[in-house]
């Protein structure tokens, strides 16, 4: 992101070296997804650079944990928005669906790691999970990989309303009670981070969706978290993220054409390359019946071959089908 907002080419190498040393270590081809860590080796690493080659690097965890695969996956969404890398997005599609496939327990609860058989059951429905996985569901979605995600990011939130909102004191539980656990594992806690990150995913399905109870479960959520605001020191950034989502005019891009064409893919990705935390982009297939229905409620007409609209609240600009064009007008949208 600071790559996309500064044009520095520092920040795009950090980017790279990371998403390298994800794949090269962690990722385990045959799972589609990334083991936990890497253990910790004092000894190897004080090694000099030069001479670690010398040495058997330490071992990787395989366990596959839901979230952090989650975000993992959204690391090489946001590279192939800053980039325009294929192979990032097609990875990332490849690990929601394993997470898809394989986690999802309940409609909208998802376990935390794979368990071997034999082995005790994995915690499931916990509120890190679920507000990482929206929040990849919701990146797939935006990037034109069909609406399933969508479906699947809402799911989510409907399981969190109905299983984790705090009705009394407010706010979101970081997972279900569990009475048979140790001590004050007993009792559900509210995470800072993990609260704002699922407000962010209710406030960006509620702009997909149209379903005000997602905005509304959103701004009950911030509201809860507001007596404690002056006390959250550097934790608040994750609050001040949440809240401009919620306070800012947002920017919609209403991507027609359809979704096997690659012109329709050149412009979601065109859209998607400037910067800009407001943004949700909607990609509308004619050729399906619903979005057929939603292009035909906005007031667009039918078009004849790919086209984008860039609309700021309720009030769009002029519609283009040139790729750089829709980049500039989002960049510049206001």
């Amino acid at each position: 992101n600071a790559y996309q907002v500064l044009g520095d080419e520092r920040w795009k190498g950090a980017a790279a070296k990371t998403l390298q040393y994800l794949d090269a270590t962690l990722y385990d081809v045959g799972a589609s997804g990334w083991g936990g860590s890497q253990y910790a080796d004092p000894e190897y690493y004080a090694q000099p650079v030069a001479e670690r080659s010398e040495w058997n690097p330490p071992r990787v965890d395989p366990t596959i944990f839901c979230g952090p695969n989650a975000l993992a996956a959204r690391a090489h969404i946001a590279w192939w928005q800053a980039t325009g890398n294929g192979i990032s997005l097609a990875k990332a599609k490849l690990a929601i669906d394993m997470l898809l496939n394989r986690f999802r327990k309940d409609e909208g609860a998802y376990a935390h790691y794979l368990t071997k058989e034999g082995e005790e059951p994995a915690p499931v429905g916990l509120l890190s999970d679920g507000s990482e996985m929206m929040g990849a569901c919701l990146d797939l979605y935006e990037a034109g990989q069909g609406a399933l995600y969508l479906d699947r990011a809402e799911e989510i939130a409907v399981w969190i309303r109905g299983h984790l909102e705090d009705p009394r004191g407010g706010g979101l539980f970081d997972g279900p009670a569990r009475p048979d656990a140790v001590g004050n594992m007993k009792y559900p806690a509210k995470d800072l981070t993990d609260n704002m990150q699922t407000a962010d995913g209710l406030l960006r399905t509620f702009l997909a969706t149209g379903e005000e109870e997602h905005a509304r479960l959103a701004h009950r959520t911030l509201q809860a978290f507001l007596p404690a605001l002056g006390q959250l020191g550097f934790f608040a950034s994750s609050f001040a993220l949440a809240s401009e989502r919620a306070l800012l005019q947002p920017i919609l891009v209403h991507v027609l054409g359809p979704l096997a064409d690659p012109r329709t893919q050149t412009l979601l990705q065109a859209a998607q390359r400037p910067y800009r935390f407001e943004r949700l982009v909607q990609p509308l297939d004619p050729t399906n019946a619903d979005d057929r229905a939603h292009i035909e409620n906005l007031g667009h007409p039918l078009p004849a071959e790919p086209i984008a609209y860039v609309c700021v609240a309720t009030k769009c600009l002029e519609p283009t089908t040139d790729p750089a064009a829709l980049t500039e007008l989002v960049r510049t949208a206001q």
